[in-house]
């Protein structure tokens, strides 16, 4: 761990049962000591990202994260595995650059389905291996990343995980559910140690919460400049676009129409709602009236997952948009012929082609 990392590290912390909220400088032994005895070191999440001073209001830094969940411990771990060596390839970034942490929730006995907790490891990457590039945008870069790496036939990936206020487990607390503590693990330790290796690796805590080597990495920090420049287009875009909207008095598009008045089934409820949640965000409408929305939609077959509901809307509301007429799901429902919105599109775009050819034919 470089001597950098030794300045202060402010996490917001929240206790089980609706306990003590508050901030911690994760950096100071003593204050995170305090912090385990007061509540028995059990139940304590702390947000994935770092506060620049223990403030809700101050800036934030957001690391790259990751996270694999599955009912299986093989599943989780060949999952998360295949993710790894994924990032490793998009982003630069090594696995020893990673911290690896694994709720230890498959017992020796039972390696294969976990009744307490779902096994669930998170791929976490400190954003000061991106030196001196940091990016507001980094929520939305890892929820974009979670869908290519799904897209890739990576299972086990979620992905309402990333609204700014998400929290993890603090590494080596425990999980009273299953009694098991939060570990930080080597990347050779997950590809070759047993599940059952690792279940009695998390029955205690270990000597350093984190084994990564945190050093600026020049390709990584590229590639989150590369992404972070993309979305600031993007966002231009969105921004045009919704000013064209607003002018002339704003509608649904058929196709979110559409999937509002369906009776949705599994396999693309979860998408639907997030198409929506953005969409109303989008055009500026207000919690209340986004919640309202979805909540129509769920009445007619439930998800019965409430926290997942809320992650999507406070995700949509922090990172607004319209997902575009190029999305698989509203393609499904496209009218057969021309709706305002592509009219629309066609007029943003329309000027940037005209430009295009004036400057080719010079």
């Amino acid at each position: 761990m470089t001597e950098s990392m030794k300045k202060p590290d402010f996490k917001l912390y929240k206790t089980a049962m609706g306990g003590k909220n508050g901030f911690l400088d994760i950096n100071d032994p003593a204050a995170l000591e305090q912090l385990r005895n007061n509540h028995n070191n059990a139940d304590i999440l702390i947000s994935t990202c770092s506060y620049l001073s223990p403030d809700k209001s101050a800036g934030r830094q957001n690391p790259l994260y990751v996270i694999i969940n599955s009912p299986s411990a093989d599943d989780v771990r060949n999952s998360a595995i295949e993710t790894i060596y994924w990032l490793t390839e998009e982003t630069g970034i090594s696995e020893e650059q990673m911290d690896i942490y694994y709720n230890g929730a498959a017992s020796a006995n039972n390696a294969t389905k976990t009744p307490n907790n779902s096994a669930n490891i998170i791929i976490y990457v400190n954003p000061g291996i991106f030196g001196s590039v940091s990016t507001e945008f980094m929520p939305l870069i890892c929820f974009n990343l979670a869908r290519q790496i799904i897209k890739s036939s990576i299972k086990n990936v979620l992905i309402d995980v990333y609204e700014l206020d998400h929290c993890m487990n603090l590494p080596n607390s425990i999980i009273s559910s299953s009694g098991t503590y939060v570990i930080s693990l080597q990347f050779k330790e997950l590809t070759f140690l047993s599940n059952e290796a690792l279940a009695e690796i998390a029955k205690r805590p270990r000597p350093d919460d984190s084994y990564a080597i945190i050093e600026h990495n020049p390709s990584a920090q590229d590639w989150l400049t590369q992404k972070n420049n993309e979305i600031i287009e993007e966002n231009k875009k969105q921004n045009t676009l919704l000013d064209l909207i607003l002018k002339t008095g704003w509608q649904i598009p058929p196709c979110i129409q559409k999937l509002q008045s369906l009776c949705l089934y599994d396999n693309i409820r979860l998408e639907a709602y997030r198409i929506i949640a953005a969409f109303y965000a989008w055009i500026k409408a207000s919690q209340q009236q986004i919640q309202h929305q979805i909540q129509s939609i769920d009445y007619k077959n439930p998800v019965n997952d409430h926290q997942k509901i809320r992650a999507i809307i406070t995700f949509a509301i922090e990172n607004p948009r319209f997902v575009g007429c190029g999305h698989l799901l509203l393609q499904r429902f496209c009218p057969a012929g021309k709706c305002f919105m592509a009219e629309l599109i066609n007029e943003m775009e329309r000027p940037l082609l005209f430009k295009d050819s004036k400057c080719a034919s010079r």
